[in-house]
């Protein structure tokens, strides 16, 4: 008997939510096996989700410089401390080399480069915000 195939949820305002769209399934490239089911996001779940990233940016803009620093070393210190497990899922989606995704993916993702130069990971940022640094953000839309 097959085990079940886990559905995984979409995150909107930090809930999970399945989308109005199709399923779809997620395959172990080197064995076939249906890893998970998703489903696609519909016009008003793309809606739901746009409209929570907006109020959720407005609430990061009001948080200090520190404060957000604090957020981001939480979110590489996280990262970071799901390393393996989050690079065995990998390595079962994408059907790349354990070693691969243990040095590069993971770790790469708690150490984005970040537009700035001299900011060159989330650690770093992290740091700079905590203390006080503040950088100055340019439109690129007309005014």
């Amino acid at each position: 008997m097959a085990a079940s195939v886990r559905t995984i949820p979409s995150f909107v305002g930090g809930l999970p939510v399945e989308g109005g769209g199709a399923v779809f399934e997620t395959l172990n490239p080197a064995s076939g096996e249906v890893l998970a089911q998703l489903h696609d996001a519909n016009a008003q779940d793309v809606d739901a989700a746009v409209a929570s990233a907006q109020a959720g940016f407005d609430v990061w803009s009001a948080l200090s410089g520190a404060e957000r620093g604090r957020v981001l070393q939480r979110a590489a210190d996280l990262l970071r401390s799901r390393n393996r497990e989050l690079a065995e899922i990998e390595v079962q989606d994408c059907g790349k080399p354990l070693q691969e995704a243990l040095v590069v993916d993971v770790q790469s993702g708690a150490d984005v480069r970040v537009p700035q130069p001299l900011l060159n990971n989330l650690r770093v940022h992290a740091g700079l915000k905590q203390q006080g640094c503040v950088g100055v953000t340019k439109s690129l839309q007309g005014d």
